[in-house]
């Protein structure tokens, strides 16, 4: 880990959405081996920053074994966007890296190229799609600086951090392979992910 800016960078796997189309917790569901998908994440992630962090919802708090590592969602029913606002909070002086744990194709290569292309002085560091522009909010740096604007899109009720990166200062990254954060929601694509990802391995 390097000094200086790099030190101040935290990351945060959200698992606390409901997972109703998946029928069962999506960030327990394995695509690495027998490793469940936030354990991977976690690990992906620790290289990469200061401390990692779990984002979850009440229930899921007290089944975390570590129970310091765990940030509960004080917005509820709010989707990633309370859970950004939760963790910001909890830690207003660091920056945070963060990742949905339905993401199977997330590599340590590109958490990377996202990482070596961060601006601090920006509100965010981000991905947007090649050809469409749309941007990836849920694989993104936030710097502390974000806190507010993104404060004040909730309470204007816009619960969408993809619409709330559109208004803000962000350092712009070319998503390389649009793959690589597609994101798994049910168990077809869930089954889908394992044979792909099980073909890459072999």
């Amino acid at each position: 880990m390097t000094s200086g800016v790099a030190n101040s960078l935290n990351g945060l796997v959200l698992i606390g959405g409901k997972s109703s189309r998946m029928g069962t917790d999506k960030s327990l569901l394995c695509y690495q081996g027998k490793t469940p998908q936030r354990e991977h994440l976690l690990n992906l992630l620790k290289p990469l920053c200061l401390d990692v962090y779990l984002s979850c919802n009440q229930t899921q708090t007290t089944q975390i074994r570590d129970p310091g590592k765990a940030i509960t969602d004080h917005y509820p029913d709010c989707g990633p966007m309370g859970a950004i606002l939760s963790a910001i909070a909890h830690r207003a002086d660091c920056a945070w890296l963060v990742v949905a744990c339905d993401l199977p194709f997330l590599s340590i290569a590109l958490l990377k190229y996202l990482v070596a292309g961060r601006d601090p002085k920006k509100q965010a560091t981000a991905f947007r799609e090649k050809n469409s522009g749309c941007p990836e909010p849920l694989c993104t740096i936030y710097e502390p600086s974000s806190y507010r604007r993104l404060q004040n899109e909730f309470n204007q009720g816009n619960f969408s951090p993809a619409k709330a990166l559109v208004s803000m200062e962000v350092a712009w990254l070319e998503l390389p392979d649009g793959g690589l954060l597609t994101n798994v929601n049910n168990p077809q694509e869930h089954a889908e992910a394992v044979a792909k990802i099980g073909r890459h391995l072999k």
